[in-house]
């Protein structure tokens, strides 16, 4: 059975789906209407280009935090209805400017780890001469060792076996 459909213990708590029906409804009552025309405002601005890339990620998370507080002043919900809502603000402002913010996705960090961790799949738990018991400090410690052992293979783009 679904989570959705689970049962009993779903029972008096709202669905993602109720928080983000809630948010809207509260941002479409005449009340609203300066904060939805602001971000309205701040969403066509990002899209025309006129905010520099390196600034958007900094600018976005301003402009969502400031509206976060601004719903809350308005509406003054109870603390469960106010994560709901950032989480349908954040949501929101998201989509709309998902192709402005993709463009912040550093894709040469991704492929770097990507590489290591085809690099370092064959890392085994023997390796590491670690048992189910251990620590995270002496695992952090063998997976230094283990690394140190690979000497410049971060650099050179080696598999550790060569």
């Amino acid at each position: 059975m679904g989570k959705a459909m689970s049962g009993a213990e779903d029972i008096g708590k709202p669905s993602y789906r109720h928080s983000y029906d809630h948010f809207k409804e509260r941002l479409k009552q005449p009340k609203s209407l300066a904060l939805y025309e602001s971000m309205m405002k701040f969403t066509k601005e990002v899209q025309s280009g006129t905010i520099k890339v390196k600034d958007l990620k900094t600018t976005v998370q301003q402009f969502i935090a400031q509206f976060e507080e601004d719903f809350q002043n308005l509406w003054a919900e109870s603390e469960e209805d106010y994560q709901n809502n950032c989480e349908a603000i954040e949501g929101i402002i998201t989509k709309l400017l998902y192709p402005k913010l993709i463009v912040l996705y550093d894709t040469e960090r991704d492929r770097r780890l990507s590489y290591l961790f085809k690099v370092f799949d064959f890392i085994e738990l023997s390796h590491l001469e670690a048992g189910p018991d251990i620590d995270a400090e002496t695992f952090a410690h063998a997976v230094e060792s283990i690394l140190c052992q690979c000497g410049d293979i971060l650099t050179v783009e080696r598999h550790p076996k060569d």
